[in-house]
């Protein structure tokens, strides 16, 4: 379920994007990413659509039951996230998720052109000055 957790994590927010912004948002190839969303597709998680100012192009966004598939693995997500935090000394693990959240916000910078002001953000975190909240 890893696979399907981490790539459909960024469609959960109501948005859509287009299959090359995932690609690199998640570090996966071209081809892996199609295989992936035609598994995710056929389960019904993920829907398709055609780009009205690009035909070449899709649109990826998670179908209702997707969102609510991801609110059941939000649960086991979040702690696992704590018992790989609980490693950490308590005294670093809010630097720890404050340099995380920088990063994904980085993240979602770049994405913002190819996902419009609207681009999807997981369930409880919001990007803020560069910053996502990560939940820790």
């Amino acid at each position: 379920m890893p696979a399907v957790t981490s790539s459909s994590r960024p469609l959960c927010g109501g948005g859509a994007c287009s299959q090359r912004t995932l690609c690199r948002r998640l570090g996966v190839d071209r081809t892996v990413m199609t295989y992936l969303l035609n598994d995710l597709e056929q389960a019904g998680l993920v829907e398709r659509k055609a780009d009205p100012s690009d035909r070449r192009s899709w649109h990826i966004g998670a179908t209702g039951v997707g969102r609510r598939r991801w609110d059941e693995l939000r649960g086991p997500v979040n702690a696992a996230q704590r018992q790989v935090l609980e490693l950490l000394p308590e005294g670093l693990r809010v630097p720890f998720c404050a340099m995380l959240g920088t990063l994904a916000g980085s993240m979602d910078h770049l994405d913002q052109a190819e996902c419009g002001a609207d681009a999807p953000r997981p369930p409880g975190g919001a990007a803020r000055a560069g910053r996502r909240a990560v939940d820790c």
